[in-house]
């Protein structure tokens, strides 16, 4: 169970205040021994890992990350649910254990590894593992109501677009770009929730945020890792695959030509078919956590191939949101106006193709 600390860590004062966080979590530690790596790879946080008995961070396998909540991003992200997420995904052994939290953050394990980039996203050797470690994400039940989360996020976000969108430094430069009207957000957003709701995409537990940042790959493990579940929970299969699949592209240098051609998502969803279907509910003999399995028998590797692409519609217009909101509230040096510019760019481009599956 994580513990509840009264304290706060500002990034002006690390060198004072994570020693007082770790005291509370890392008590063997000695305060003169810790080290601190600064991450920069985050655009919600900013997060620090902290190690101290060994000579680099991947070495400790004490090692623990603090993450310091941004700005407002509260407005977006429920932090109850996302702390019940840590502790579901640790009890079925898919992710580290939350160590604590505190008044504008929390500290949790560290998973040692390398993040994947563009590149070995698509290797034939890497994805497999992404698909192996996405289905038994997938096959969580926590007891939790299996409620989709995206319709109602995104109904809550475009709630706050309105004063976001007056503001002139905003306004003028989405004057001449894609970026939809408030009245143009929501109906654009009905126009999805026609199109994907009847799709009958499974709703399953899912990450909701499979960008190759937040994948780790452990060589000498031979397994990857899901990291930040910020916006995890109950939601579409068709959006977790979609997402992942637009999250090719990359963030820094976003570029679209990358999104897998039909022969690689063929190919990953062969796979990610061959993990699911035909299992049986299992228990895991540790913990409560159910593992489910969708059977699938309508799942068929072309039925799975249209459904994805449709809801990579609704990761651009997500994410779009997203950064809008990121925009007027976010303190990390990111350009999100022009992020938001870029998924509804996409968004639109591909639009008739994909509706049109």
């Amino acid at each position: 169970m994580a513990r509840v600390l009264d304290l706060r860590v500002d990034k002006e004062t690390l060198e004072r205040d994570v020693p007082r966080l770790i005291e509370h979590i890392r008590p063997e530690w000695d305060p003169k021994t810790i080290r601190l790596r600064h991450f920069s790879d985050g655009l919600t946080n900013f997060l620090v890992g902290c190690y101290s008995q060994a000579d680099s961070i991947d070495a400790d396998p004490s090692a623990c990350l603090v993450r310091l909540y941004g700005n407002n991003t509260d407005l977006i992200i429920d932090r109850e649910r996302e702390k019940r997420t840590f502790e579901t995904l640790h009890a079925a052994g898919c992710g580290p254990p939350l160590l604590a939290t505190f008044s504008n953050g929390c500290s949790y394990g560290y998973v040692p590894g390398k993040t994947l980039d563009v590149r070995s996203v698509r290797d034939d050797a890497v994805y497999p593992m992404v698909v192996a470690a996405m289905a038994k994400m997938h096959g969580i039940r926590d007891g939790s109501p299996a409620k989709p989360v995206l319709f109602e996020t995104l109904d809550r976000w475009i709630g706050f677009c309105a004063e976001i969108m007056r503001d002139a430094r905003i306004t003028d430069r989405l004057e001449n770009s894609v970026v939809p009207s408030e009245e143009g957000l929501s109906q654009e957003l009905g126009l999805l929730k026609e199109t994907l709701i009847p799709l009958g995409s499974p709703v399953l537990f899912c990450h909701n945020d499979l960008l190759i940042g937040n994948i780790i790959l452990n060589e000498s493990a031979g397994k990857v890792s899901f990291i930040d579940y910020e916006y995890a929970g109950y939601n579409y299969r068709g959006f977790d695959i979609a997402n992942h699949f637009c999250e090719f592209a990359g963030i820094n240098d976003v570029d679209y030509n990358l999104y897998p051609d039909k022969d690689l998502q063929m190919k990953w969803l062969k796979a990610y078919l061959k993990e699911t279907n035909g299992k049986i509910k299992q228990k895991m003999r540790k913990c409560k956590i159910t593992f489910f399995f969708y059977l699938g028998s309508e799942s068929s590797l072309d039925g799975l191939y249209v459904e994805v692409n449709k809801f990579a519609l609704a990761s651009h217009f997500f994410w779009g949101v997203w950064a809008l909101i990121q925009t007027k509230y976010s303190e990390i040096d990111f350009d999100f106006l022009g992020y938001s510019i870029i998924r509804f760019t996409e968004y639109f481009r591909r639009k008739n193709e994909f509706l049109s599956l």
